[in-house]
């Protein structure tokens, strides 16, 4: 199972007129001009277009982890261990899914009763819902 990539809204014909515009006044008599004008113009066709839904503030990785572990607990009624995560979500390795279950958990959406064991990640948010105000906490004085 691939999860899709979340990319931004497929360019309107009202993006594409006003970049093809500006890019007709630039000078592209090099390639070195035509590339960073080809650039700049994908730049901002990207900016215009909206951002993608229900991101609730996750990067790509961590809704990717976050979804993953949602439906193996909804299919298989347990969590799933670090390797089950990494096989079916879009993290390239097993190390880097390990940073991601801790961003997670420090974000507040999931928590690890016990670290050292396997399978025992409990979701506090569901993928779609809206992430908790961050809690910082206050370094304690030293003397």
């Amino acid at each position: 199972m691939t999860s899709p990539k979340i990319t931004r809204e497929e360019p309107t014909p009202a993006m594409i007129e006003a970049a093809y515009t500006e890019l007709m006044g630039r000078d592209l008599s090099t390639p070195s001009r035509a590339r960073r004008a080809a650039r700049d113009v994908w730049l901002t066709m990207w900016a215009m277009s909206p951002p993608p839904e229900n991101t609730m503030g996750l990067t790509r990785h961590q809704q990717s982890v976050h979804r993953v572990i949602a439906e193996y607990q909804a299919e298989h009624g347990t969590s799933p261990t670090v390797v089950e995560i990494n096989e079916l979500s879009t993290v390239p390795a097993h190390e880097h899914t390990r940073s991601v279950i801790n961003s997670l958990e420090r974000c507040g959406v999931l928590k690890r009763p016990r670290k050292r064991k396997p399978r025992n990640i409990v979701l506090c948010i569901q993928p779609g819902e809206e992430l908790p105000m961050p809690r910082y906490r206050r370094k304690a004085k030293t003397k």
